[in-house]
């Protein structure tokens, strides 16, 4: 098993902090985003196992046998998962109602990003509706995150408790940190960067016309809002944002 290919960043970038605040050493070329810079951290789980395993589960699962060209994996997709939480809480860390987001806050979500798919096997979203005795891959993706490979990574390159992230990944029958339980939102939910890397992602894989969604211009426009008779805030969009969120909700339909 191979380390990861990549490209050492441009002379410009190097040294710089990112979402996670760590500095940038290098970078891989994705086909959605072109530069996905990394950083030591990130770059260890990346090159794990449990990671690399990745490679070789297919994002669609049995649709490569109508679309042969469909053969896109989960790795790419974690990792481009992951470069957009990291951007959304960088870019929600800039406001000025978001300074409770600490160092250590961000850095788990954007784990948690980087793995949630870590739990993943082949064809796993079509034997999970054969129900019991299957597992998930969400409850699979806490036990690897929680095990001897991932979890001293999270400990001591990253600094963040592999509970916390295998939570995120996971919160059926656990408690989420306070912290997590708003942020999750990022990564799992109505507008989440999960949704906005697989459509466009599946959308070019198999050469249909629908999955475009301007990522930027939605990331730029998070916030958090508080609903009518809640008490807890959520993620939501300004004015600017509504264009590519219908965007991205013609696109799941």
């Amino acid at each position: 098993m191979t380390e990861t290919q990549v490209t050492t960043h441009p002379e410009s970038h190097r040294g710089k902090t990112v979402g996670t605040g760590f500095p940038v050493v290098t970078m891989l070329r994705d086909t959605l985003y072109d530069i996905v810079p990394l950083a030591d951290a990130e770059l260890r789980l990346i090159d794990s196992q449990a990671f690399l395993r990745l490679e070789r589960i297919q994002q669609l699962g049995f649709v490569s046998r109508v679309w042969p060209g469909a053969r896109h994996t989960r790795f790419e997709h974690s990792i481009g998962v992951f470069h957009l939480a990291r951007q959304a809480v960088e870019h929600l860390r800039a406001r000025a109602d978001a300074v409770w987001i600490t160092d250590e806050d961000a850095r788990t979500l954007c784990a948690a990003a980087l793995l949630h798919d870590i739990g993943h096997y082949p064809f796993s979203h079509a034997i999970e509706e054969l129900g019991d005795p299957v597992v998930s891959h969400e409850r699979v993706g806490r036990q690897i995150v929680l095990g001897p490979e991932i979890a001293p990574i999270l400990r001591d390159a990253w600094g963040v408790d592999p509970e916390r992230v295998a939570t995120i990944i996971d919160p059926a029958g656990y408690q989420l940190h306070p912290a997590d339980a708003l942020l999750r939102g990022i990564l799992s939910g109505p507008l989440d960067v999960d949704k906005l890397d697989y459509l466009p992602r599946d959308a070019r894989a198999c050469s249909v016309p629908y999955g475009g969604v301007d990522t930027a211009r939605l990331i730029a426009s998070l916030i958090f809002a508080t609903p009518p008779a809640e008490a807890q805030p959520r993620i939501a969009v300004d004015a600017k944002g509504v264009s590519p969120l219908h965007s991205l909700i013609n696109a799941r339909q």
